[in-house]
């Protein structure tokens, strides 16, 4: 990501979501064509969202489950954004950078979804978030994001309950992801810039 970006990200995982929202929108007025903008203004609502639907459970601060709300049609059309800008530059020239960003567009509507409920959906999303990502990783060995956010996918597989298990075939879920689990979760974790901006007010 180019300096101006990693600020934006900065800011918001410091908390500050207004003016990391803020600072997306000017982004996304001078990239119009590039899916980051877009991205990083859909994480600074994620953020909104998450401390605003978390409850503290079992000594954990988490969210758990939030009603569809009219307000997060806005979240979904970014996700999508961020996945047909990422998707359109894969038609002229696939990069693991595009493969990524597409990938990340799902994973942001997937994490919606997975608050709402909608397991089907929500499993849809995040296959083909697995799909980028598996492409991004074979595009660039290196990518470290991307096998982090394999590793996230194939963790989330390894730890659904028994009855997710028996759906997971419905709900299109790889078997070979499963088979991975929670294994795959550590994988250069320390090297991937997303891991590493986890929010400091968290």
């Amino acid at each position: 990501m180019s300096p101006e970006a990693l600020a934006v990200a900065d800011q918001i995982y410091s908390g500050d979501f207004e003016g990391g929202r803020a600072a997306a929108l000017r982004l996304q007025e001078q990239q119009p064509q590039h899916p980051i903008g877009y991205l990083l203004e859909a994480e600074a609502l994620w953020w909104k969202i998450w401390c605003t639907s978390a409850e503290v459970k079992y000594g954990m601060t988490y969210p758990r489950h939030r009603a569809k709300l009219s307000a997060d049609r806005h979240y979904l059309e970014l996700a999508a954004r961020v996945s047909a800008l990422a998707e359109a530059q894969i038609a002229q020239n696939d990069s693991a950078e595009m493969e990524f960003y597409a990938g990340m567009g799902d994973a942001l509507a997937s994490r919606l979804y997975g608050l709402r409920g909608e397991g089907r959906t929500t499993a849809r999303a995040g296959v083909r978030a697995r799909e980028h990502l598996l492409r991004a990783a074979a595009i660039n060995a290196d990518l470290a994001d991307a096998d982090f956010g394999l590793g996230l996918y194939n963790y989330y597989i390894d730890t659904l309950s028994a009855a997710a298990r028996v759906l997971r075939f419905s709900w299109a879920f790889p078997e070979e992801a499963r088979k991975k689990g929670s294994g795959s979760y550590s994988t250069r974790l320390q090297r991937a810039y997303w891991r590493r901006r986890r929010p400091a007010f968290i």
